[in-house]
């Protein structure tokens, strides 16, 4: 019997020791994003170009500028995300980045949206939409003249407009 106990607490030690029972640890975004450290960041990427995924490239595009109006419609966003725990770029009652947008004030004739989960800081989330083509794409076009990014939890949410 001792000789069972001791191989079953070996077992059990080796087990917990596999590859395949990994944590992954999600980080909570700061609970006020960095508004001057976001936009600075965003902008340097838009001024040098970018090489968005294998085949899109886009050439330098004009400076942002914030607009606190999208920057509610992010904080909506991203507060819908946390309290009814998922990540869509649609809301829990079914809206869209534009009706978002509409009901936080800002009324434009383009808008655009990136979301993001589990970055701990801003410098990391642009690295993060940078590398994902469909983000990259947003965050590069020239056609945006204004954004608002905001944060819940491990939420993010960047919002365009024009």
């Amino acid at each position: 019997m001792k000789n069972l106990i001791t191989l079953l607490f070996i077992s059990i030690i080796f087990t917990s020791c596999s590859k395949r029972n990994v944590v992954y640890v999600v980080r909570d975004a700061p609970k006020v994003v960095n508004k001057s450290e976001i936009l600075y960041l965003v902008n340097k990427a838009r001024s040098q170009g970018q090489k968005c995924g294998f085949f899109s490239h886009y050439d330098p595009a004009p400076p942002l500028q914030w607009h606190t109006q999208l920057e509610q419609a992010a904080q909506n966003h991203s507060n819908d995300m946390q309290r009814n725990n998922f990540f869509s770029h649609r809301g829990d009652n079914g809206s869209n980045v534009k009706e978002r947008s509409n009901r936080a004030g800002f009324y434009g004739t383009m808008y655009g949206e990136n979301i993001a989960k589990g970055y701990p800081t801003e410098k990391r989330v642009v690295e993060g939409w940078l590398k994902s083509s469909g983000h990259c794409k947003n965050l590069m076009n020239p056609k945006y003249k204004y954004m608002g990014v905001a944060t819940a939890g491990s939420y993010w949410t960047q919002v365009f407009g024009r």
